[in-house]
């Protein structure tokens, strides 16, 4: 005689089971897509933030040091200055979106000038020499004020040539 086999309840998954198991994978796999996008935007967003901060210390340094090592400053115009150090010129273009330093070399730092104002007319009582430049940084205002202390004995020449 044929023996039948019986059928035995063999322990797997039901299809229920496994679509239950796909949407849920699927929902923290999005999840995951999600919170690395809005990470990395972040992390982009702070990079460029510390350019652009990079270039502004880089420039305020640099300027600050040519400043109070120049024996003379003088205005071209509104957007030139030229600082005699020594025996070379050192000319600053203040354009809307940019500053280019000249000397051998050419620097360009890409800072938005918004306003310039250089305290040009010297009297014999006034001892400093100051420039001021008013900067976008990070969509904030940021002001650069920079001095320099005048020599009595250039403030009484130009005094006396200007007086003649």
């Amino acid at each position: 005689m044929l023996e039948t086999k019986k059928y035995t309840n063999l322990p797997a998954f039901t299809m229920l089971e496994l679509v239950i198991g796909m949407v849920i994978s699927s929902l923290v796999i999005t999840m995951v897509y999600f919170i690395y996008d809005n990470l990395s935007r972040q992390v982009m967003q702070y990079s460029r933030q510390q350019d652009q901060l990079m270039v502004y210390t880089q420039f305020e340094g640099l300027f600050s040091k040519d400043l109070q090592l120049s024996q003379e400053v003088s205005v071209v115009d509104e957007e030139h200055i030229v600082m005699n150090i020594h025996d070379k010129e050192i000319h600053y273009f203040f354009e809307k979106e940019h500053i280019i330093r000249k000397t051998e070399t050419l620097d360009t730092f890409k800072l938005k000038v918004v306003r310039i104002d250089f305290k040009d007319e010297q009297k014999i009582d006034e001892k400093y020499q100051y420039l001021k430049l008013k900067t976008e940084l990070l969509g904030a205002s940021f002001e650069v004020f920079e001095s320099k202390e005048i020599s009595l004995a250039k403030r009484m020449n130009d005094y006396l040539l200007n007086e003649h």
